[in-house]
């Protein structure tokens, strides 16, 4: 019998490797230490610290927005597969688990791959940066840059709609061949590498399964409907977290991030609200967390402040 809480322990231990992975991938611990740096330096090149530290702050904090949008899908893929066997009356609640639980753990596997993360960070990077090089930075003070910016981003990062889910499905393909078989390994037997043959091919028909389940569950009115509304209210939290970091006085920048009620996302599936909402209700944590960005250091509140009064970019 399955534990109630191994879906839970699953994806937290995979959102652990996350933040780890992306801590490594944006080090703006780095940029904070430049800025000290040049902190005596001329407003030239302190200002152009401050954009790195900047850039790098947004796309950390989009990066892991993306990332648990990531998560998000998976687990309403899962919900939808299984309410629809239920309705069918083949999904006891063991046969639920037990397909929720199995795909959690490819996708924690996937997750310890930097090279899916890289995927992630390289577009959000590419966004923001495309940003602020189209704008005078001083108006990056200016609230409704800010919202600009969010949007501008999102549009450059979305340009193929379904690209970030076929890189997950190959990465959760890629990730989980590698951890059965290593082919460098010369203790592998001919049984063990048969069994590793076997497993993939496994692998590859519940991907291609999965890739079905995503297809027909992505043309759902009601999912759609579900994901915009997902989607909407993870920019607005994290809008909000940017604008009280830039706008609000120094002591407020300073403090923790603020917490908001999450959202009921699984409304429309009461029947498995219990089993989902805890474990969604972690992913906006996460995610509120990297709202926390470092727009709220007196080093890049400065950054803004002095593009502002200098009057050029």
């Amino acid at each position: 019998m399955l534990a109630s809480g191994d879906g839970k322990r699953l994806v937290m231990a995979a959102l652990k490797e996350i933040k780890r992975e992306l801590s490594t991938l944006i080090d703006v611990q780095a940029k904070q230490n430049m800025v000290k740096e040049v902190a005596r330096d001329d407003l030239q090149t302190r200002l152009s610290v401050y954009k790195e530290l900047a850039i790098a702050s947004i796309t950390r904090t989009l990066s892991a927005l993306y990332v648990t949008a990531i998560v998000q899908l998976v687990i309403y893929t899962q919900v939808f597969q299984l309410l629809r066997l239920k309705r069918m009356g083949k999904a006891p609640h063991e046969l639920v688990q037990r397909k929720y639980l199995s795909m959690m753990k490819y996708f924690a596997i996937a997750c310890g791959q930097v090279n899916f993360l890289q995927s992630v960070v390289e577009k959000v990077e590419r966004g923001v940066t495309l940003y602020y090089d189209r704008v005078n930075h001083g108006e990056m003070y200016d609230e409704e840059k800010v919202e600009e910016m969010l949007k501008f981003v999102r549009r450059e990062t979305e340009t193929d709609e379904n690209d970030w889910i076929i890189m997950l499905l190959r990465d959760l393909s890629n990730s989980y061949v590698a951890e059965c078989l290593n082919p460098d390994d010369a203790a592998n037997s001919a049984e063990e590498i048969m069994m590793g043959v076997r497993m993939e091919n496994g692998l590859s028909k519940q991907l291609e399964n999965l890739a079905g389940d995503f297809e027909e569950i992505l043309e759902s009115d009601v999912f759609a409907e579900t994901l915009i509304t997902v989607e909407e209210k993870c920019f607005q939290t994290l809008g909000t977290q940017l604008k009280e970091r830039v706008f609000h006085s120094s002591t407020e920048l300073e403090s923790e991030p603020r917490q908001v009620q999450s959202v009921p996302f699984l409304r429309i599936v009461p029947p498995f609200s219990n089993m989902f909402a805890d474990v969604l209700n972690a992913q906006m944590d996460v995610q509120l967390q990297y709202g926390d960005i470092v727009l709220k250091s007196h080093a890049c509140k400065e950054y803004f402040e002095a593009i502002y009064h200098a009057g050029r970019p």
